[in-house]
């Protein structure tokens, strides 16, 4: 090399050129896919959002990589260093050199690598105030310097200061946003850059004078530090008694060791959020915001801490066990239980902080407002069973943090250093991999959906239950073979927590996704409760660490015998596993051609007359026949029944535009009859279904028994001065919506067939969230639309009104009440009695009113 800063810089770039390279070629990788399938094909909204999540996913990561790049430091074990290169101080080079060089090139190297992605990468969704997040990158790469030179001999103190810079470097990218609320002046643009670039000059003095210490022979290390941790160590209760045993001391050992630092960085989280929200503490968005990012903080730090701790040494890169643990006198079983307990203790007391942080946040200084509103929705989809979901929810989310902490046990105590790089390369390419996917083929899936569901929508749960399936299989076939060097007593603990574990899993999966989709989905997210809790792997982890142990590459026993019982259980599994694959949909859903596309249909029960479920629909998004899950299975106790999809909707096919009221009356009344559904028909529609069975009842008067109305939708609700629906959704929807309530307006309902109709007027104490205003407003609203409904049924003659004290998911929430009016209307038809005109209110007794000319 010309010069020492030539050959100082190209021993930069060597040692972080494969660094380089990975962020590179996420930005290479980027730039033609916004070059080539954005700006090519023209991407709708919903792809350039699949795109940007994988591009911004693939950002973060190419950040990360350029950070190692300018990881400019060196070890030194017998100086007790970790900081600047302490070889490099006898070149005859100035040390505001050495400082200022590294700086300045990770500087340019992060504005240019920051401003390539604007400009290639960030073309369809621009960054806003791109030139304040330049100046946040730049200056977070000289703390990030600063820290590494400054902070030699503190390798976890570094560690714990550089976590707090990254997040608080997030809070302070976000400052401005806050200023364009005149929130404070302070967060202005200008003004916040300004700061940052002061307080970067003064980091940059900081790292000379730390480098200028060193390169004297001193400031290595704070002695003054050192001795006041060394203090309040002394002054803390320490153990003095002896360890009851090898593997009690070993927990100590692993939690001295790495155990501390998932609670440390979740408390030092909080030591950073804690200011933030009770800045914004007014925001109820904010709060709803936060406490999704606060459950989830225990997770993305197990998996980030567990990447350290399945190695033998949480800091070092060598996956060599080191001597003194080769030869300690444990088996390697007993030292797989100890990283396993510590591993559990430390998630727990990481929750433990997140528990105690919502708890005094909530109750103290957080507004509430929208979180009470997603709780009382909440327990409205789950009246009985919302508490025990919340409970298993959080089991489940400690169970997933510690299923992080301890997953990689085989791979990271094995020694392999290419099998520890190539997990965690697929840990970052699969999820690259599926975005990627999703967002290069979006449109065409979108397009099979639409006009092919049964082959796409029914054709998915089938391959993803035979995957899950398999992968269970393999799962518990696997355990079976590495478990069998395990003894006897240690294997029924850890399946007892297993299955302690497995059954949270499941109980949640049914509570929580069956009684909505009882017929499609749910025996795949029982299958997927049945995947979470790591069991094969972690009987290949102790014959991992026996071999790396003894230098070996396994230490497997292929001549122990497998026993017996255990293969019995296996099989039970894979039966279990093959039951669960099979699609219940394949053997309960027709699909029926409702005039040139097909409809999803759901029939059972046997009788007559046949009672018709008419789901709601808005515009072009309707909902599915899993709607009618708490009312069709009683009805079909005692009558045929049958729920559908709408076209376009749930499973069925998309059908011809616009789908108003008279073309969705004439594709059920073609589909009822491809199905074998002979009249007569009681129709029973929920929210805009009601104008739709309307329309198919003027349409097929003679073919309709009776309606039954739940909630329906009013057209003088609806087109009442003041409604602003419609500049909610596009054009062609609300003209669907319009063309729908004219027509259900001149439609008359068959003379002499009973009507019920049921009015939901709101809980008769109004949730505590809302305030005085909204609920003034929410009770006018509700009152009028109770007059529209009175009014309609003036008109209607031998009717029934039903009001009942609940919102508008009346099928959720008093389904009990839909089926009895249905009960009462088959009992009418089929004995041929007259119904009596009758108005019951909330408190479901009868009040006589004058009947209806």
């Amino acid at each position: 090399m010309n010069s020492p800063i030539a050959t100082l810089t190209w021993e930069i770039w060597r040692k972080g050129r494969r660094f380089a390279w990975f962020a590179l070629g996420s930005l290479a990788l980027c730039s033609l896919l916004n070059l080539i399938v954005l700006d090519k094909l023209h991407a709708s909204v919903e792809e350039l959002g699949i795109f940007s999540n994988l591009f911004g996913f693939l950002m973060v990561w190419s950040f990360l990589f350029l950070m190692g790049i300018f990881n400019y430091t060196e070890s030194n074990s017998t100086r007790d260093w970790n900081g600047f290169p302490y070889r490099l101080f006898v070149l005859p080079v100035r040390t505001w050199q050495f400082v200022a060089l590294p700086m300045l090139l990770g500087v340019a190297s992060v504005e240019l690598f920051y401003f390539a992605w604007v400009k290639l990468v960030w073309t369809h969704h621009p960054i806003a105030m791109p030139e304040w997040f330049a100046v946040v990158l730049g200056a977070y790469m000289i703390f990030y310097q600063t820290t590494l030179w400054s902070m030699a001999g503190f390798r976890l103190m570094r560690v714990v200061v550089l976590a707090v810079g990254g997040v608080s470097s997030i809070l302070v990218a976000s400052l401005p946003f806050l200023g364009r609320g005149d929130v404070s002046p302070w967060f202005s643009e200008r003004r916040l850059i300004a700061l940052v670039s002061g307080m970067a000059l003064l980091a940059v003095i900081i790292a000379l004078t730390a480098v200028s210490k060193q390169r004297c022979g001193g400031g290595h290390r704070k002695n003054w530090i050192i001795t006041l941790l060394s203090a309040i160590g002394d002054a803390l209760p320490r153990r003095t008694a002896d360890f009851s045993s090898a593997s009690a001391a070993q927990f100590w050992f692993e939690w001295r060791r790495a155990g501390f630092l998932l609670p440390v960085f979740t408390g030092l989280f909080f030591l950073s959020a804690g200011p933030a929200s009770w800045f914004l503490r007014a925001d109820a968005n904010f709060t709803l915001k936060m406490l999704c990012w606060t459950l989830a903080l225990p997770l993305a730090l197990s998996l980030a801490i567990g990447r350290g701790f399945i190695k033998p040494e949480f800091w070092s890169l060598n996956l060599s066990m080191p001597s003194f643990l080769a030869v300690k006198p444990i088996p390697a079983g007993e030292f797989i239980i100890a990283k396993m307990k510590v591993a559990a203790v430390s998630v727990i007391l990481s929750w433990l902080l997140v528990v105690a942080f919502i708890a005094a946040w909530l109750s103290g200084w957080a507004n509430t407002k929208e979180l009470q509103f997603q709780l009382f929705m909440f327990r409205q989809l789950y009246p009985h069973a919302w508490l025990a979901i919340l409970a298993l929810s959080l089991c489940g989310l400690l169970a997933l943090s510690w299923r992080f902490m301890v997953n990689g046990f085989w791979v990271g105590l094995s020694g392999k250093r290419s099998r520890y790089i190539m997990s965690n390369a697929v840990g970052v390419l699969v999820p690259v991999i599926l975005l990627l996917a999703c967002a290069i083929w979006h449109d065409a899936v979108d397009v099979e959906i639409k006009y092919h569901p049964e082959k796409v929508k029914s054709i998915m749960p089938k391959l993803f239950g035979w995957f899950l399936a398999l992968a269970l299989i393999a799962k518990v076939w696997l355990a079976v073979f590495s478990w069998k060097n395990v003894n006897d007593r240690r294997a029924r603990q850890y399946l007892l927590l297993w299955v302690g574990t497995t059954i949270c899993f499941v109980g949640l999966a049914v509570l929580a996704w069956l009684p909505m989709d009882p017929y499609r989905f749910g025996h795949l997210f029982v299958l997927a409760a049945l995947l979470l809790v790591p069991l094969g792997r972690l009987g290949l982890a102790p014959m991992a660490l026996a071999g790396n142990r003894h230098g070996s590459g396994s230490a497997f026993q292929p001549n122990v015998p497998v026993k017996k019982k255990w293969i019995t259980g296996a099989f039970v599994f894979s039966g279990v596993a093959v039951a669960l694959a099979i699609d219940p949909g394949h053997f309960v859903f027709r699909y029926v051609d409702a005039g040139g596309h097909t409809v999803r249909m759901l029939l059972k029960g046997q009788g007559k007359p046949t009672v018709i479920f008419e789901n709601g629909r808005r515009g072009s998004e309707g909902s599915s026949l899993e709607d009618w899950v708490k009312v069709q299975p009683a009805v079909s106790q005692f009558t045929k029944t049958i729920a559908y999809d709408q076209s376009g909707a749930g499973l069925s096919a998309l059908g011809p535009r616009p789908h108003d009221g008279l073309q969705n009356a004439r594709e059920l009344h073609t589909a009822l009859q491809n199905a074998g559904a002979a009249p007569p028909y009681i129709l029973v529609g929920h929210s805009f279904g009601g104008p739709f069975i309307r329309v198919f009842a003027g349409l097929y008067p003679k073919e309709v028994a009776g309606l039954v109305l739940v909630d329906p939708t009013q057209e003088e609700f609806i087109n009442r001065p003041g409604n602003k629906d419609h500049e909610e959704m596009p054009d062609e929807d609300w003209q669907e919506i319009q063309a729908s309530l004219t027509q259900a307006h001149e439609s008359r309902v068959p003379a002499g067939i009973p009507v019920v109709l049921f009015t939901g007027v709101g809980r008769r104490e109004l949730p505590g969230f809302m305030t005085e205003k909204e609920k003034e407003k929410f009770k006018t609203v509700r009152q009028l639309w109770l007059k529209f409904h009175s009014q309609w049924l003036d008109t209607v003659p031998n009717s029934q009104h039903i009001i009942v004290d609940c919102g508008h998911g009346i099928p959720f929430e008093k389904p009990d009440m839909v089926i009895n009016a249905i009960r009462q209307m088959v009992d009418q038809i089929r004995t041929n009695q007259p119904p009596a005109s009758s108005r019951i209110g909330a408190s479901q007794e009868p009040v006589p009113i004058k009947p209806s000319p």
